[in-house]
């Protein structure tokens, strides 16, 4: 028998996994931090505007010396729900500056490097490094139990100049 006739109603994910498939407790501190910045979830994809620069770099900054002494760990993972053998847990101020990493990086791939710096100079932004470990997310479809998302760390620690 066809999968397709075993489980009529399954329809495979099209999209990249992201923080919202993974999840966001309502009281999170991530939650509260993409309310401050306003990020829009269009697409289920997050995005912050410009003019929350500043505030997301302050935020980066509070959260960076925790994150790196405390980056989460790894645990046995369910393997039958299609985990990896060992899966990671992400501390949240880890989760808070890798999803705060990729806000920034997004913004400056798509706004014209000539508006960035003009906002940084009225600002009083300083040209500066973000280095931090990137979190991502995948998932796993298990036919009859559903679908399972899991956090990775990249080996690679990611840097952007802003």
């Amino acid at each position: 028998m066809a999968d397709k006739e075993l489980f009529p109603d399954y329809e495979p994910k099209r999209t990249p996994d992201t923080i919202f498939d993974f999840g966001i407790p309502s009281d999170s501190k991530l939650n509260t931090i993409f309310e401050k910045l306003e990020v829009d979830k269009r697409d289920n994809f997050p995005i912050m505007e410009l003019k929350q620069l500043k505030k997301a770099l302050q935020i980066f900054r509070e959260y960076e010396n925790e994150a790196e002494k405390n980056p989460g760990g790894y645990r046995k993972g369910n393997l039958i729900l299609g985990a990896p053998k060992k899966e990671y847990i992400s501390s949240v101020a880890a989760l808070i500056v890798s999803e705060l990493g990729k806000l920034l990086r997004n913004l400056m791939k798509n706004i014209p490097s000539s508006q960035i710096q003009e906002y940084k100079e009225k600002n009083k932004i300083s040209d500066q490094e973000l280095i931090y470990n990137e979190i991502y997310f995948t998932h796993s479809d298990v036919m009859g139990s559903g679908r399972f998302f899991y956090a990775e760390r990249k080996k690679e620690k990611v840097s952007i100049n802003l």
